[in-house]
């Protein structure tokens, strides 16, 4: 059966090929050389080519543009669906559930056939509009979409023009909520702006991401060798709620990377993965043994948690309300840690205090530990943590710790039977 993209594609085809043949014989290669791009358009090429390029041209939802895309409502089940209006893309998610369900991106993933290397490419619209909640723009390559699984790799750009950007690299890894963080980094340089174009390409083993042709990140994961580009959009509703059209994409290319040869079966391949368990838990990023500075800061003196000396990929920074302003560390999951080398002196210290907020959903607690020059060494000391009344509600906590003296590398690890973000911290101090 014929699709009408593949009906079009031979037209345009069979167009250019007559256009290009009048050109030799009125004015020579040259004039042939000159005729003007038939394929500016919508939706062009064929993702059967190892290429798709489009500027959304019409309004739908889900996104189809004649069957090039799977979309992740219909086909995934679990994820949220894109849709289109006449030059935009972007999400339909709620961004107000909780559970795995908080993580059911507005997803496409494009049919056809594509390379193992590959790249994406698109254009943003960010009408930003301020708040705590959380939007992305994402890129997908090497992905699949069937029911109840997701798998490979998206490049997210938080959808914000300033400082409190962020932006990841991430690997699905089937189930809704399963996913593997690889790289994260906050600041301006993940910021995106109307016009801004985003690019992401996979070759190997190594993904790259580039804002404005400018690397900003880059991480390696051999897990799948296969699959194709798509897109995404994420929102995350906190103690103020977003609005998904007002971001996302005006364009978007994807193509094979020249030299890739196309796998015999676009389902991808895990290496050394084992399948994930029936309640999977998205994994943090490894605890390097950092080496422990001759002094630390004062234990007994306001240490911000943003000042952190390494970290979990997961947690990044944002703008806090609470007394005082500046910036706290959200997006906290369990497994997730936060490191700093710090002076207690000669006096023993008992007692850990910490300014932390919540919004995890009715009945899950969590805990904040306090570990010593490694995040896997026994707790010296922990407090219970809750639903506060939202992630800008703060409370100040205090737990009882073994008696400290020295300086040390201390962990702060977070842990909780959710698989979602639970907890923000502002600041702590320890006391006598």
């Amino acid at each position: 059966m014929t699709d009408p993209v593949s009906l079009v594609v031979r037209r345009v085809k069979l167009v250019a090929c007559c256009a290009l043949v009048v050109g030799f014989l009125v004015g020579g290669m040259h004039a042939a050389l000159q005729t003007p791009s038939l394929y500016e358009g919508t939706a062009n090429a064929s993702p059967a080519n190892g290429t798709y390029s489009t500027n959304f041209s019409s309004t739908e939802n889900p996104i189809s543009e004649g069957g090039v895309w799977l979309s992740g409502k219909a086909a995934g089940v679990d994820w949220s669906d894109v849709r289109t209006t006449p030059g935009k893309a972007f999400g339909t998610e709620n961004g107000s559930l909780s559970g795995a369900a908080v993580y059911a991106d507005s997803t496409a993933i494009l049919n056809g056939t594509f390379g193992p290397d590959q790249e994406a490419s698109a254009t943003v619209f960010n009408n930003d509009t301020g708040g705590d909640w959380h939007g992305e723009v994402e890129l997908r390559l090497r992905s699949t979409m069937t029911p109840h699984s997701s798998t490979g790799y998206e490049i997210e750009f938080r959808a914000r023009a300033d400082a409190s950007a962020y932006c990841d690299i991430v690997r699905w890894n089937g189930p809704l909520g399963n996913f593997t963080p690889l790289i994260h980094l906050d600041g301006s340089q993940c910021s995106v702006k109307t016009g801004d174009v985003l690019r992401a390409t996979i070759i190997g083993s190594t993904i790259t991401a580039y804002r404005n042709g400018v690397q900003v990140m880059q991480a390696s994961d051999g897990t799948f060798k296969s699959g194709n580009p798509g897109i995404g959009f994420f929102l995350r509703n906190l103690s103020q709620v977003g609005n998904q059209a007002n971001y996302g994409f005006t364009s978007f290319v994807a193509q094979t990377i020249a030299g890739s040869t196309p796998a015999s079966t676009p389902t991808p391949t895990r290496t050394s993965t084992p399948p994930p368990t029936s309640t999977p838990v998205p994994t943090s990023t490894p605890v390097p043994p950092p080496a422990k500075p001759a002094s630390g800061v004062n234990a007994y003196a306001t240490i911000q948690a943003e000042n952190y000396t390494s970290k979990a990929a997961r947690p990044g920074t944002e703008t806090t309300t609470d007394t005082g302003g500046g910036l706290d560390m959200a997006h906290i999951r369990s497994t997730d840690w936060l490191a700093y080398n710090v002076d207690f002196g000669s006096t023993p210290a008992t007692q850990f205090i910490a300014r932390v907020a919540s919004q995890a959903d009715a009945g899950v607690t969590g805990l904040v530990e306090v570990h010593l020059d490694s995040a896997t060494a026994p707790a010296v000391g922990s407090f219970t943590i809750s639903n506060t009344g939202g992630y800008q509600s703060w409370v100040t906590k205090t737990a009882t710790i073994s008696p400290t003296t020295g300086t040390h590398m201390v962990y702060l690890v977070f842990t909780s039977a959710t698989t979602g973000h639970f907890v923000n911290i502002n600041w702590f101090d320890f006391g006598h």
